[in-house]
Parts: structure tokens; sequence; C-alpha cells
């Protein structure tokens, strides 16, 4: 059971990291169509 606990934890920091790098990614992409828009 601990271990699974363990093994669920890092699965959703993973999960984390990588919604929160396409998070940062989406930004970028909307400023740059703010920035094509204007």
């Amino acid at each position: 059971i601990a271990k699974n606990a363990v093994i669920i934890k890092a699965v959703v920091m993973l999960f984390v990291m990588i919604l929160s790098e396409i998070e940062k990614n989406l930004q970028i992409f909307k400023d740059i169509l703010n920035f094509y828009s204007y």
C-alpha cells in the first residue's frame, strides 16, 4: 500500500509539472498571438 502511495504521489507531481509547462507554453503562445493581432 505504501509503495502504491509513493508511485501515485510521483505520478501526480509529474502530471502537475507537465501541466505547468503546458500552461507556460500556452501563455507564451497567447502573447505571440496578441503581438500579431495588433
